[in-house]
């Protein structure tokens, strides 16, 4: 019997962007790269694009309270069909997953604010695990494509 192909493993794609617009968008770039380098199909990078930016945005925003230098290390793997997003910062502890579901069913005008984009990002991912590791933020996104 024939040995069947061989099957290498798949590199981790890290990328360290400054806490800013500027680092949001080539997180984006780098994610859109990472894509299609591996040939991935090019309808499910709209979910991840979504979730990074959502991800990186807030850490930006209410992490570092606005633009920094500092680091964000976004790092993208494949992993047996499913695209896997890990994203560590230094901001001050914050576990996105327990944040309680916003009321969408109450009147805009009614509802406290946040919580939305959080909301749609676990609706994005298959998987969304938190983790304070080290002194620094980890969030790992992972759907199937």
């Amino acid at each position: 019997m024939a040995p069947g192909p061989l099957v290498l493993p798949q590199t981790p794609f890290t990328r360290r962007v400054p806490a800013s617009t500027a680092g949001v968008r080539d997180a984006s770039d780098a994610l859109t790269k990472f894509f299609a380098e591996r040939g991935l199909n090019s309808s499910s990078l709209w979910r991840f694009q979504v979730a990074v930016d959502e991800v990186l945005s807030n850490i930006v925003q209410h992490g570092y309270g606005g633009e920094s230098d500092a680091p964000i290390d976004v790092t993208f793997e494949l992993l047996a069909g499913e695209v896997v997003v890990t994203v560590i910062d230094d901001a001050p502890p914050f576990d996105p997953l327990s944040v309680p579901r916003p009321a969408t069913t109450d009147r805009l005008e009614d509802r406290p604010p946040g919580g939305l984009g959080i909301h749609l990002l676990k609706s994005l991912m298959d998987r969304v695990e938190y983790a304070r590791c080290e002194g620094r933020n980890r969030l790992v996104l992972a759907a199937r494509v």
